[in-house]
């Protein structure tokens, strides 16, 4: 692929390449470059006499992407390819219950990029009617925690008060500061796909789900991410439900806002090389089954549960990835152009096409009449000089 950048005097010359062809892309590449070198006249440069994509006043940044590298990680209780650059962490036994385990692994230099899986996101009350009972006994730890219902939905919406209440109450009860989990406030739910991971006897809801949201510093993200919601067994407190719920194999990534569809082969690359150790699994196996009352997931399972996260994306459906790309485009006040000979897209600001490029035969919008280039990986973006 050759692209002329009009006005500047410099010829862009960029390649391409399938994974593991790179040498026969690179000898024709080099022979493109010598080519122009020896006088390939601009009268027979391909794109000559196209429309001038990149007007005055404007310039290309090409896409590069922020995930790149490896670190291996392994100790005693896992394994994992990490992002060069990038810190992780894990917990276990979190849930104060017996037999959790989590990491995050993320960008140091943008928190909001990460990979994360959680065994267990809890605990949750029933019922506002539960929450009364707990404070007329003086059971302050119990009442001052928050109500999910059970749906995906009611899970995200209580999510922010959990970890105000792990804060308030970090170190009582083996319970961790909400620093060590994902931060998510005012999530939108844009897909519920269901999802093949292995379901516990309680469940509520078992998908995988797309989501927008906000971090702690108020930077809108997007993720992608298998949730299952779930209960203990139902104990009363005279006609009240006291059990507990809990969110179950929050698995998934996030990224900033405009990012996801960009990286999420990348960053599913990663979480799929995560394996827990057979120690960690021998050790902790003998733990669940003294706390089956707990409804903990054997660790055997959680490694089960882990590996069939990667089936559950693949029935994603594209309808939505391309409603979260256009809202994403939406926010971010951008719209997306795409070169009718080659498809390759490029990004720019709202309202370029129409100023610059309308009626072109050689540019055009990405739109409804063309929603699978919302799909493709745009190659650079188009700003004000």
């Amino acid at each position: 692929r050759c692209v002329l950048i009009d006005g500047n005097d410099f010829v862009v010359l960029t390649a391409k390449n399938v994974r593991g062809e790179g040498e026969e892309t690179l000898e024709a590449f080099n022979l493109v470059v010598s080519s122009y070198s020896t006088g390939w006249g601009q009268e027979e440069f391909a794109i000559t006499n196209k429309s001038d994509l990149v007007q005055t006043g404007y310039r290309l940044v090409e896409y590069e992407s922020p995930v790149h590298g490896v670190q291996h990680i392994e100790n005693a209780d896992y394994s994992i390819d990490i992002p060069e650059g990038w810190d992780i962490f894990a917990i276990k036994g979190f849930t104060g219950l017996g037999n959790g385990f989590g990491f995050m692994a993320y960008d140091p230099d943008c928190p909001d990029r990460k990979i994360f899986y959680y065994s267990c996101i809890d605990p949750f009350l029933r019922s506002e009617a539960a929450k009364s009972y707990y404070a007329s006994l003086g059971y302050q730890v119990y009442s001052d925690l928050p109500v999910m219902s059970g749906s995906v939905e009611s899970f995200f919406e209580a999510y922010p008060a959990l970890m105000n209440w792990r804060d308030e109450y970090a170190g009582q009860f083996n319970c961790l500061p909400s620093s060590n989990f994902p931060d998510f406030n005012d999530v939108t739910v844009l897909e519920k796909l269901e999802s093949s991971l292995p379901l516990t006897p309680t469940a509520y809801e078992n998908v995988v789900a797309r989501i927008n949201y906000t971090s702690d510093a108020g930077n809108l993200c997007e993720g992608l991410m298998t949730i299952q919601t779930g209960s203990s067994v139902e104990f009363y407190g005279v006609s009240t439900d006291m059990g507990l719920n809990w969110g179950l194999s929050l698995c998934g990534f996030t990224t900033p806002n405009g990012e996801l569809t960009m990286l999420e082969d990348t960053l599913m690359s990663y979480l799929q090389t995560f394996s827990l150790t057979d120690s960690f699994i021998a050790e902790n196996e003998s733990v669940t089954r003294q706390n089956v009352q707990d409804s903990i997931m054997a660790a055997r399972q959680l490694q089960a549960v882990f590996d069939s996260c990667n089936a559950a994306w693949e029935a994603r459906q594209t309808v939505y990835d391309v409603a979260a790309q256009k809202w994403s485009d939406a926010i971010l006040g951008r719209e997306r152009i795409y070169d009718s000979s080659t498809g390759t897209v490029f990004m720019t600001d709202i309202g370029y096409y129409d100023t610059y490029l309308s009626g072109s035969a050689d540019y055009l919008l990405v739109d409804d009449n063309n929603p699978e280039y919302y799909l493709y990986n745009y190659s650079g973006t188009i700003i004000s000089q």
